[in-house]
């Protein structure tokens, strides 16, 4: 079983399949302008007493880098079920040598986001994704 998260913050949507079968892409990122897709080869995903960690790198230069997560719940549905639920998304901004040498600074912020979730079959033998 799939299941699909819509996440929506200010300027912000996250949509992210998990489960067997889901496919590509895995996770999509919309933050104002920006607009990114992930394969899950980019994601990291982490199972915790809270719910699947989802880590993907936003942004990467070579002074600065940005990294978005979010916890996503875990539940049992079925198929035609939807689930709302809130959750809350995290940024580290690492910034580097150019501003100050030797010592990168590094910042953390989070942002609410209000989420739909739907479980979904899918033909068996496609790729999992996040």
């Amino acid at each position: 079983m799939v299941v699909k998260f819509i996440l929506k913050g200010r300027d912000l949507e996250v949509v992210c399949t998990t489960g067997d079968g889901a496919g590509l892409p895995a996770l999509s990122y919309r933050h104002g302008q920006i607009a990114k897709s992930f394969s899950p080869q980019e994601i990291a995903v982490e199972a915790t007493t809270l719910g699947k960690l989802v880590t993907v790198k936003v942004d990467s230069s070579e002074d600065a880098e940005t990294t978005f997560a979010v916890f996503l719940p875990t539940f049992e549905s079925s198929p035609a079920d939807t689930v709302d639920f809130t959750t809350v998304g995290m940024y580290k901004e690492l910034r580097g040598p150019s501003i100050t040498p030797g010592r990168p600074i590094t910042g953390w912020r989070s942002v609410p986001l209000f989420g739909i979730a739907q479980a979904a079959l899918v033909p068996v033998g496609q790729e999992a994704a996040c």
